[in-house]
């Protein structure tokens, strides 16, 4: 894609413009001309199918290029608007700046964004082509509900993309209940304005349970391009020591550019404390990405690892997606057995989009029990393919609906081509039992101290900020550090992380601990004295 191209605006009224007749030639030589590349069949049916006012699923691997499908509408009609729902931040600022670039006019509405009356007036006249907009925003915030009674807005909207629509079952039930009521922007919409479905992951039971939840009309066109990855080689492993001491990570010392998949925050940060900790990795080469850090701290750490400063990235399901235009990686790791074979593939796939390099996709899990926890998991597909004796790939194809191929790829799986797993040796291996010498672990080093601060200070500055910056009070005469003054703690780390200096207020006397507590009167307990000289901010 270029981006020297000229700016794109409304060049005819809107009544002129009618996607009733597509001409796949003319569309073809307009992609040539503005993208710099050739559009593939299956695209140009995609866009066809939305100009027909039909709703459309597209299914496709990584790097197959499910993005142009909406932006070749924006050339080919140039005053509709699209309107795509992602549940990545990063994801879809990466879509908004590729626009910025080819001079089409976007905005992104994620997270902290505000929509001013200003915003709201080029919302509604169509001044901005494409909407990237969270769940939340699109259904919970007064100015988008306001725009769907825009009759103009209305009508200049070509298509509603779900963007990574397998989100819906994954987190909408739980993690992010709007992405599970995307279905009711139906009712806000013109009844033949279509909606778009993509995804590199819909196996049959989460595709229907797509179609019913976006209420996809009963002439939906699916477009199923598979998404076998052929140069990712599927291992499967066991752990050779418990899974908590990390120790089976230690192949990672050599530094090839890789994604580490954690199911939990603790178990990413965990790993990386071993790493650098107790094999001595350059700590500047290891960044843990997960939801709890701040947006401008990951929006560092991605480039940074976008730019090879960091090699070793350990994240969680929210680094799923975002590094949509890395294509260097070679190597992904799921440690421990993930929820299901969908977060699975998702996160394995995120191997180099560079067709030309040979990857890795390692899934490390615990030692294969006969009966248990591992049997009886909810996602019979995804134990298929951790335990099977023949070919991962062809029970990954059978999942997906994928055309398997039996051609002896010399990439296909560990079961086809076994490979020598790099292990930590026996000799650095402590029985589980002999290693427990009690509950408590080793005493606190300032480094862990320093660590726990940084962690604490960076989940308290993104709630406060979330959920309660609108009603604090704030005291400009404090220091954020003081408190930890007062205890006689060293605050250099504290403060080197503290993003806003007066985002937390302590009082001397708002907290009281038992081991700085004075000496209670006679007759006193401590914590009766402690909570009587207790004072509230």
């Amino acid at each position: 894609m270029s981006s020297s191209t000229p700016s794109m605006s409304c060049s005819a009224p809107l009544e002129t413009i009618s996607t009733d007749a597509f001409d796949r030639q003319d569309a073809l030589s307009r992609c040539l001309d503005f993208f710099k590349v050739a559009p593939k069949p299956e695209q140009l049916e995609v866009v066809a199918t939305l100009a027909r006012c039909q709703d459309c699923i597209l299914i496709a691997g990584c790097d197959w290029g499910k993005t142009p499908v909406y932006f070749l509408p924006l050339i080919l009609w140039p005053d509709r608007v699209i309107f795509v729902i992602s549940p990545l931040k990063a994801l879809a600022e990466q879509q908004h700046q590729k626009l910025h670039a080819l001079g089409i006019r976007s905005v992104a509405i994620l997270g902290e964004t505000a929509i001013t009356p200003d915003m709201f007036k080029s919302l509604s006249d169509g001044v901005y082509r494409a909407v990237f907009i969270s769940p939340e925003h699109a259904l919970s915030n007064d100015r988008i509900k306001n725009l769907w009674r825009q009759p103009g807005w209305r009508k200049r909207l070509f298509a509603v993309v779900v963007d990574e629509a397998h989100c819906i079952n994954s987190m909408g039930d739980r993690f992010r209940q709007e992405y599970g009521s995307i279905g009711d922007l139906r009712c806000m919409v013109l009844h033949d304005t279509p909606f778009l479905a993509t995804s590199a992951t819909l196996p049959p039971r989460v595709l229907e349970n797509i179609k019913e939840n976006l209420h996809f009309r009963p002439d939906t066109y699916t477009i199923n391009v598979g998404n076998d990855r052929p140069n990712i080689k599927f291992i499967v492993t066991e752990s050779q020591h418990p899974m908590d001491s990390f120790r089976d990570l230690k192949f990672l010392k050599d530094f090839r550019k890789t994604i580490v998949y954690f199911n939990t925050c603790l178990d990413a940060e965990s790993a990386r404390r071993y790493l650098v900790r107790e094999l001595g990795l350059d700590s500047s080469r290891i960044a843990v990405y997960h939801a709890i850090k701040l947006d401008d701290f990951k929006s560092v750490i991605l480039e940074r690892f976008r730019n090879d400063k960091v090699l070793l990235l350990l994240a969680t399901e929210a680094a799923v997606g975002m590094v949509g235009d890395i294509n260097n990686i070679v190597r992904v790791v799921q440690y421990r057995r993930p929820p299901s074979i969908v977060s699975l593939i998702q996160r394995l796939g995120r191997a180099s989009r560079d067709t030309t390099l040979q990857c890795t996709g390692l899934t490390i899990v615990p030692q294969f029990p006969s009966r248990g926890p591992a049997k009886d998991a909810a996602d019979k597909d995804l134990l298929a393919f951790l335990y099977t004796k023949t070919c991962r790939r062809k029970v990954l194809d059978g999942v997906f609906g994928n055309k398997h191929h039996e051609d002896g790829n010399a990439n296909c799986c560990d079961n086809c081509h076994p490979v020598e797993i790099v292990r930590t040796g026996p000799e650095e291996y402590e029985d589980a039992e002999a290693k427990v010498v009690g509950k408590r672990g080793p005493p606190s080093t300032e480094e862990d101290k320093a660590f726990a601060r940084r962690a604490i200070e960076e989940w308290r500055t993104a709630t406060w900020k979330r959920d309660f910056s609108s009603r604090a009070i704030y005291r400009p005469d404090r220091k954020s550090s003081s408190f930890l003054n007062t205890l006689g703690l060293d605050t250099s780390a504290y403060d080197a992380y503290t993003y806003d200096a007066y985002a937390y207020t302590y009082d001397n006397y708002a907290y009281t601990y038992d081991n700085y507590a004075p000496a209670s009167p006679k007759g006193t307990s401590p914590k009766a004295q402690s909570s009587a000289e207790t004072t509230a901010v």
